[in-house]
C-alpha cells in the first residue's frame, strides 16, 4: 500500500481550469453543513496539525480495494495445479495430464479454471498497487484544500468552498452498522472525475461526526480562533519546531509562548 501526500507547494496555489462536478444527490442526502461556531469535539485530539496545515488522514487509489485478493486467486491456481500433479503420479503415466481418455473434459476444466485464476490475480495485483492511503492537506495559511496525486487522479489544490463533507450510515445486519465519512470536490479537472474519499473520523453518531467537521471548519477559517481540541497537537509541532512536512518552522511561525485554555484570539498576521 503506498501513502499520498501533497506538497505544500501544491497548496499554495488553486488549480487552475476547474469546472464544476456533476450533482450527486446521494451524497447531498447525506451531506454535513459547514458550521465554524459550532459545538466541537470536547477532548484534545491526535492530529497532524501545526496550525497553519492540516493533514487528514484517508484513502485514495484504485476504488475496488483488492488488496490481498491477488494472493487468494494465487493460492486457488496453485492448488489446482497441485491437484493435477497429485492426480498425474497417482496414474503413473503422466505427471501433467492435459486430456486422458478417463478423466476426458474434466481434466480440461481444472486446467481452464486455473488458468483463468491465475489471470484474474495478476488483473488483482495490479489494481491493488493502485491502492494506498493518503493525507489530504487543510491549509489555514493558503485557504486551500489539496487532494495528492494518487494512481488514477492528478493532484487538486481548491478552495475550502468547494469541499464538502457526508456521512453515510451502512446498516448491515439488525443491530449492526457503520459510517462511512465521504469528502468530495464540488469542482474539478476538466475531463476527470470530482474527487471523493473515505476519509478517517471516528464516531458512533452523526453529531460526532458533525463536530469533527465543525473543528475543520472553524480551523480553515482565519477570522475565527484555532479549535481548542487542536491545541494539543498543535503544540507539539511548535515545541519541535517543525511543520507538518517535517520541515523546520520559521522564526515567526513558532507559537511563544504554546496555546493554551487561555490563549486570546488567534490573530492572523497578513503581513
Amino acid at each position: 500500500m503506498k501513502m499520498y501526500v501533497a506538497t505544500e507547494e501544491e497548496c499554495i496555489h488553486t488549480t487552475p481550469d476547474l469546472e464544476p462536478s456533476p450533482e450527486d444527490h446521494n451524497f447531498d442526502k447525506y451531506k454535513l453543513p459547514k458550521q465554524p461556531e459550532g459545538s466541537m469535539p470536547s477532548g484534545q485530539l491526535d492530529l497532524m496539525c501545526d496550525g497553519y496545515n492540516m493533514g487528514w488522514f484517508s484513502m485514495a487509489g484504485s476504488r475496488l480495494k483488492l488488496g490481498g485478493v491477488d494472493t487468494g486467486l494465487f493460492a486457488v491456481a496453485g492448488a489446482f495445479v497441485l491437484g493435477i500433479f497429485v492426480v498425474g503420479l497417482k496414474e503413473g503415466s503422466n505427471a501433467i495430464p492435459w486430456l486422458n481418455n478417463e478423466y476426458g473434459g474434466g481434466m480440461w476444466f481444472f486446467w481452464v479454471t486455473t488458468l483463468v485464476c491465475f489471470i484474474l490475480a495478476l488483473w488483482a495485483r495490479q489494481q491493488a498497487k493502485k491502492d494506498g492511503f493518503s493525507y489530504i492537506v487543510f491549509s489555514r495559511e493558503y485557504g486551500t484544500v489539496t487532494f495528492p496525486k494518487v494512481q488514477n487522479h492528478q493532484s487538486l489544490t481548491i478552495p475550502f468552498k468547494d469541499v464538502e463533507l457526508a456521512a453515510v450510515n451502512i446498516v448491515n445486519n439488525p443491530g449492526t452498522q457503520h459510517w462511512h465519512i465521504i469528502i468530495r470536490s464540488s469542482v474539478k479537472r476538466k475531463g476527470q472525475k470530482p474527487r471523493k474519499e473515505d476519509i478517517d473520523m471516528n464516531g458512533i453518531m452523526r453529531e460526532d461526526f458533525q463536530r469533527q467537521w465543525n473543528m475543520i471548519c472553524r480551523f480553515m477559517d482565519k477570522d475565527l480562533p484555532l479549535p481548542e481540541c487542536m491545541y494539543s497537537a498543535i503544540n507539539i509541532y511548535h515545541r519541535d519546531k517543525f511543520d507538518v512536512w517535517d520541515k523546520p518552522l520559521a522564526k515567526d511561525k513558532i507559537f511563544n509562548p504554546l496555546l493554551t485554555e487561555n490563549t486570546p484570539t488567534f490573530k492572523w498576521d497578513e503581513g
